[in-house]
Order: structure tokens, then C-alpha cells, then sequence
């Protein structure tokens, strides 16, 4: 109202006689009005200084360097490393929240997609660890420094532990050499486990038959003593939890743009292997790393 009469050409006197205010209340709102509505607004408390304002200066660089060479580390992931001994930061250290909020205001933050509920996977559950793994390949992806790259993954859904992230580069479509590397560096790893399951890739699968003879990488893996078993055909949510280890590592590595060239890939993704089985809060485990969790899964027993 102070500002309407002030467009028509009414002085702050006149206004303050209209509206039953002191002169000084009538100057104080004309002039606060020139700024728009924000102007309006009262400003309660201390000003604001930004997220991480109280954090000491080399926090403040670190995450930002991290969030620039790293753009697919989340709050968490920031979080978590800011803490490593190999960092030495002795200053106190933010919050998730206020790492979140600080990349936010960077604007470096990246769009998250609406979950959906999976559904959960057919056959009987497996509930010890390395009952059944799950494998997969991620599609090709440009990576910076390396060029395209083939991810095939690994996992243990009981114990949500990675057994195996293998980037293959340089091509489009990973091939039976490529799954027999990984599963072989996973056995060396974690030893054998009880079962694997898969989708109905030509790799893995014949597609061109009702009755198909079994694939080569199928009878390895039989002769291994493994029970091997196929999701449901269009139903890649059964493979759930390693679809989702698909992003995870893309988000830790692959995005990165730091990679020195395709020499640095694998260093790269067997530490984050390291990183996301021993340190990394996994939320789905109430904020603890796999061998945190299940120490016992570190090996099979299964030479």
C-alpha cells in the first residue's frame, strides 16, 4: 500500500497520515519496495554466508576439486573420503546435509530419476553369502581419457558386496573372453560362489532357438560346479541390484575426469571395488560397508 501511493505521486507525510504511520515507517517501506518483493521480506537472524562457511578453507577446496575430477560422487561418497586417513584433514567435518547443500549451491548437483519399486527376483531367494551372484554388462559408455568402455559387473545380492568391476575398452559389445576375465578375477578374489544368475544375452543364451543348446560360457560355468540360471526374458528388474551397481560405478568412475588415460581404468575401478566393499555406508545395510556387515564373505570357502 506504502508503494502504490508512493507511484501515484503521494510524498511519505501524505502516506503516513493515510495509513496511520509514522513518517520514518512510510520512508523505510518506499525505499525497501524499490527492490521488489524480496525487498519486503524481513531478515531474521544472522545473514547467511553460504554452506561450509563455517568449515575450515581446505574442506571447502577439497569437495570442490572432488566434485569437479568426480562429478558422479554423491554427498555421501564426498562425505565418506573427506574422512579417509590418506586425506589428512584434521578439521572438524561436515555433515552429509551441508556437503549436499554446498554442491547444490555449486551447482553441481545432478538430476536424480524417480525410483521405482523392483520387483523381486524369480527363483528361490538366496539368503547366505555367495549363494548366487548376479552378472552383468553395461552398455557402452564414452569415457574421458579412455573412449568407449564396456563395464561388466558382479555382485552378491545378500551381502551387496561387488566381487567384480571390469572395464573393457575399446569396444561395444563385451564377449565370452571378456565375462570368463571377470569371473575368473572374482574367483581369485572371493572364491567360488554357489550359483550365478544371468540374463538372456546371445552370450550367455541362445535366442534363435525354442530348445537352444547350452552357450559355451554356460557350459564353463557348469563344469565349474555352478548352478547357472536365467531371469525372466523383459524382466530386468530380476536383476535388480546389479543394474543398479551398474550406476553406482558409473557415477564412482566411469564419469570421472580424472582418468589419465585406459591404463588408469581398471587401478581406478578396483579401488572403487575396495572402496564401496570396506568403507563406503551402504544405506541398504543401515550405514556399513558389506565386509563391515558380513566379514565372513571375504572368502567363499570354495576354492
Amino acid at each position: 500500500m506504502i508503494w502504490e501511493r508512493a507511484q501515484a505521486g503521494r510524498t511519505d507525510a501524505q502516506i503516513a497520515q493515510d495509513l496511520g504511520l509514522s513518517q520514518n515507517v512510510a520512508r523505510k517501506w518506499r525505499r525497501r519496495a524499490r527492490q521488489g518483493r524480496p525487498g519486503l521480506v524481513s531478515a531474521i537472524g544472522r545473514p547467511a554466508r553460504g554452506p561450509l562457511s563455517q568449515s575450515a578453507p581446505v574442506i571447502v577446496e577439497t569437495v570442490r576439486t572432488m566434485r569437479r575430477e568426480h562429478p558422479g560422487w554423491g554427498p555421501l561418497t564426498l562425505r565418506t573420503e573427506l574422512a579417509r586417513p590418506s586425506r589428512g584433514i584434521t578439521a572438524a567435518l561436515p555433515g552429509r546435509t551441508q556437503i549436499a547443500a554446498f554442491v547444490r549451491a555449486e551447482g553441481a548437483s545432478r538430476r536424480y530419476a524417480q525410483r521405482l519399486p523392483l520387483d523381486p527376483p524369480g527363483g528361490p531367494p538366496a539368503e547366505v553369502p555367495h549363494a548366487e551372484w548376479e552378472m552383468d554388462a553395461k552398455g557402452v559408455q564414452f569415457v574421458s581419457g579412455v573412449g568407449r568402455v564396456v563395464l561388466i559387473n558382479i555382485g552378491d545380492l545378500v551381502t551387496r558386496l561387488l566381487t567384480e568391476s571390469l572395464g573393457c575398452p575399446q569396444i561395444t559389445k563385451a564377449k565370452t573372453a571378456d565375462y570368463q576375465l571377470a569371473l575368473r578375477l572374482a574367483f581369485m578374489r572371493f572364491g567360488l560362489p554357489l550359483g550365478l544368475s544371468l540374463d538372456h544375452d546371445s552370450v550367455f543364451h541362445d535366442p534363435t532357438s525354442a530348445s537352444p543348446y547350452p552357450a559355451r560360457l554356460h557350459m564353463w560355468l557348469l563344469a565349474l560346479g555352478l548352478t547357472v540360471r536365467f531371469i525372466d526374458i523383459g524382466r530386468p528388474t530380476q536383476h535388480g541390484f546389479i543394474e543398479h551397481e551398474h550406476q553406482v560405478v558409473s557415477h564412482q568412475v566411469l564419469d570421472d575426469t580424472a582418468l589419465a588415460g585406459p591404463g588408469a581404468l581398471q587401478p581406478a575401478l578396483d579401488e572403487r571395488c575396495y572402496f564401496l566393499n570396506s568403507v563406503y555406508p551402504n544405506r541398504a545395510l543401515g550405514g556399513r560397508a558389506p565386509l563391515q556387515v558380513f566379514p565372513s564373505a571375504a572368502y567363499s570357502g570354495r576354492a
